[in-house]
């Protein structure tokens, strides 16, 4: 009997760090369900980007104004036809930065996300986009 208690009470366990485990995203997922909800609605995917950062208000005058200026982007741009990674580079094992491009008919938007791993779950640190699109690996804008 004693042994089948300990039995029950490991594998208990052992399923409950896997529950943990899965639960922690990385971040090429987060940036993949970022993307998802971007497509829906900018201003969901922004607020979804940022939700597990306690240090980032999803209500502040700077996000509000990313997301204003990200809602009007199909107008500017045209149809959404999908992402491609251009670069991911480590710092570290706790700062991951990613370079994409979000394709659109007219021409890509590059978007920047840098993660940061302070114990044990990878948060977004920085987000910014632009329209430069001539650096050779989506890292800068290259000077004339």
């Amino acid at each position: 009997m004693n042994f089948t208690f300990k039995w029950i009470l490991i594998n208990l366990l052992i399923l409950g760090s896997m529950s943990e485990l899965k639960s922690q995203k990385l971040p090429e997922e987060i940036i993949s369900e970022f993307i998802t909800e971007f497509q829906k609605s900018p201003s969901k995917g922004i607020d979804f980007i940022f939700k597990d950062n306690k240090w980032m208000d999803i209500n502040s005058n700077e996000v509000n104004k990313i997301k204003y200026e990200l809602e009007s982007i199909n107008e500017i741009v045209g149809v959404f036809y999908g992402y491609e990674k251009i670069s991911e580079r480590s710092i570290g094992k706790s700062i991951k930065i990613y370079t994409y491009f979000i394709k659109y008919e007219r021409q890509p938007i590059r978007f920047r996300f840098t993660f940061y791993k302070p114990n044990d779950q990878w948060l977004i640190q920085n987000f910014n986009y632009d329209d430069a699109i001539e650096d050779k690996y989506g890292e800068g804008t290259v000077a004339n």
